[in-house]
């Protein structure tokens, strides 16, 4: 996630605790879509929870790895990326089908 601000959908990953993300950054060139893996996280099937993530270019490339933080209140996200105790991007995100849509920004 590779600029200051963009867009993501997470969707619950094949495996329990884990989700698959598509992203997209303003800085990328036209067309082009990341992907992203998070492992760690609640098996319940929820969404919300702690994870660890990592981020790839369109080109398969990695991107970014950050701890990954999503809390849950109703329909809607508050979503945190940090790298040890240091924010470096926050999110919104609303309930879709098959997951969570939302746009991030860095602080």
């Amino acid at each position: 996630m590779s600029a200051s601000y963009g867009t993501c959908f997470y969707s619950i990953g094949d495996k329990p605790g884990t989700l698959s993300a598509i992203w997209r950054s303003a800085d990328m060139p036209e067309g082009a879509i990341g992907t992203g893996r998070a492992v760690g996280g609640p098996t319940d099937g929820s969404l919300a929870g702690n994870y660890q993530i990592s981020y790839f270019t369109s080109d398969g490339s990695l991107d970014a790895e950050f701890d990954l933080h999503i809390k849950q209140s109703g329909p809607t996200y508050a979503i945190t990326w940090t790298i040890g105790d240091n924010v470096v991007c926050e999110g919104t995100g609303i309930d879709v089908a098959g997951g969570i849509v939302l746009a991030y920004m860095a602080p």
